[in-house]
C-alpha cells in the first residue's frame, strides 16, 4: 500500500544508513501473510527491524535463524503480530509478516547499513534495496525516496530533485519496482 526509503549517505565514511518503511494492505476477508525476497545493497546488513503494533512502533529482537524461526512459528499460531527477516544468501533476505489483518494494513520498517561502492569520497554509488519476488502485487507500486548526503548526488530515478539545506544535500524522488 505504501513504500518509503529514507536515510543518510556519508561520503566521508563511505557508508549509508537507510530505513525502508512498507505498509502492506489486505483487501480480503481473511488475514494474510506478506512474503518477499529482498536484495540488499552490496556490503549491507540489516541493522534494525520495526513493526507497528496498535499504531506504535515496536523494535524487533535479533537472534539466530533457528531461534527466530521457532519464535515466528509460535507467535503466528497464536495470531500475534510477528515480523521475520532471515538471511537466505549473501545480500538476500526473506521477509515474512503475519497477520496482515483482513481489510486492514500492517506497517514495518527495515534499517539497512551499508558501505558505498567508492572510487573516491566524491565519486561513489549508492544502491537501494529492492524486492526480487513477493506474494503481493507490485504493478502500481512506487517507492518514495528521501536521502540526505554531505556530497553532491545524481540519480537514475525518475523525477528526482536535489536541494541544499543547512549544508546538507537532500535528494527526493520515486523509484519503480
Amino acid at each position: 500500500a505504501d513504500s518509503k526509503i529514507s536515510g543518510h549517505v556519508d561520503a566521508n565514511a563511505l557508508t549509508s544508513v537507510t530505513y525502508w518503511t512498507m505498509v502492506f494492505g489486505n483487501n480480503s476477508d481473511a488475514p494474510q501473510e506478506a512474503q518477499a525476497k529482498i536484495a540488499l545493497p552490496p556490503n549491507a546488513a540489516i541493522s534494525r527491524v520495526t513493526l507497528w503494533v496498535n499504531g506504535k512502533p515496536q523494535e524487533a529482537a535479533f537472534n539466530s535463524t533457528w531461534r527466530v524461526e521457532q519464535a515466528y512459528q509460535w507467535i503466528t499460531e497464536r495470531h500475534r503480530d510477528p515480523l521475520l527477516i532471515t538471511e537466505t544468501a549473501n545480500g538476500v533476505v526473506n521477509l515474512q509478516a503475519f497477520p496482515v489483518p483482513k481489510f486492514g494494513e500492517m506497517k514495518i520498517r527495515i534499517g539497512i547499513t551499508s558501505g558505498l561502492d567508492a572510487k573516491s569520497k566524491r565519486d561513489f554509488s549508492f544502491v537501494a534495496p529492492r524486492i526480487i519476488s513477493s506474494n503481493f502485487g507490485l504493478d502500481d507500486a512506487k517507492t518514495f525516496v528521501k536521502l540526505e548526503s554531505n556530497a553532491p548526488k545524481s540519480s537514475n530515478a525518475e523525477d528526482g530533485n536535489s536541494v541544499s539545506r543547512s549544508g546538507k544535500l537532500i535528494y527526493t524522488g520515486q523509484i519503480l519496482p
